[in-house]
């Protein structure tokens, strides 16, 4: 099966482990918040992520 987009993978379970790994960048962000870098980390995940989830909706199992 082809790639929905962008760098995302064409089953659930690769997609589950890249939404994960999205997740823990994004918590580990989180928790540098006070630092730039944490800050533009995060505004990168969180989009990103929320991108990945509603591909991964659309994926069969």
């Amino acid at each position: 099966m082809p790639s929905p987009g962008l760098g995302f993978p064409g089953n659930r379970r690769d997609g589950a482990r890249q939404l994960s790994i999205v997740t823990l960048i994004g918590g580990a962000a989180l928790t540098q918040i006070n630092h730039e870098l944490g800050q533009v980390v995060l505004l990168i995940t969180i989009p990103l992520g929320l991108y990945w989830w509603t591909l991964y909706r659309q994926l069969s199992e």
